[in-house]
């Protein structure tokens, strides 16, 4: 074959069902006992107190310019929520907005602890979105910095 030829060009079917009901190529996972969850979260818990005891206080200055009196969640706890999935790692929001709802494993009474508020009720993920939009990214960027440099100062005195 001639180095100018370029090779041939075949197309391959689409992978698309035909049939009506799950892909039977998807993962079947199943979700993590409760009690699992819970001891994951109170390691997280520990982890973010031990090393960021200020973080409240740097959440309290993020910039909320939301329509205040719309306002449901307090910044801390959408903050807090955000971590929370973030730190479980639990693969999507819908995921976080159905299994985060067992009563067994008491978020949002643990959630209103560590963000010091009263909520009611646990956010869906799109509020936590409508919120992260109006705080900004450079906001909330910020927040690595300032804690890496902590971490940086444990280190060296340790």
């Amino acid at each position: 074959m001639d180095s100018r030829t370029p090779p041939s060009q075949t197309t391959r079917p689409p992978n698309h069902t035909t049939v009506p009901g799950p892909d039977p190529n998807t993962c079947d996972c199943k979700a993590a006992p409760p009690g699992k969850v819970v001891a994951l979260l109170c390691v997280f818990l520990k982890t973010v107190r031990h090393f960021f005891p200020e973080l409240p206080g740097c959440l309290d200055q993020l910039p909320d310019t939301r329509f205040q009196p719309m306002v449901v969640y307090h910044r801390r706890f959408l903050c807090w929520w955000g971590l929370l999935l973030f730190g479980l790692g639990l693969g999507s929001r819908r995921s976080a907005d159905n299994d985060l709802r067992d009563l067994e494993l008491a978020i949002l009474h643990n959630l209103n602890r560590l963000a010091g508020t009263q909520q009611d009720c646990l956010l869906v993920t799109k509020t936590l979105d409508h919120f992260i939009g109006h705080a900004g990214s450079p906001a909330f960027a910020k927040l690595p910095h300032q804690h890496t440099q902590r971490l940086i100062r444990m280190w060296r005195t340790a």
